[in-house]
């Protein structure tokens, strides 16, 4: 056994704690992560669409550029707002 049990209900206990407040999830986002998982989601799908010849390359690199730059926007007017 490489941990001994107080050590692993420690660990397990802080690991809870840190991502469980009052039944919830709490995440918080900063805006770089946020882009990031919507860069990465448009990278999955537009490798999708492409090879099933939905959209050539050039259009769905225009394309997610687009989104990328409506989100980041979008982003900055809420974030200023609060």
């Amino acid at each position: 056994m490489l941990w001994s049990q107080p050590l692993w209900e420690s660990a397990w206990s802080k690991f809870r704690s840190a991502l469980v407040k009052k039944n919830t999830i709490n995440m918080k986002l900063t805006k770089e992560q946020f882009l990031g998982i919507v860069r990465h989601t448009l990278t999955f799908v537009g490798g999708i669409l492409v090879m099933k010849g939905i959209v050539d390359d050039a259009a769905y690199a225009e394309l997610s550029g687009a989104v990328l730059t409506l989100a980041g926007g979008l982003w900055s007017v809420v974030a200023k707002n609060k």
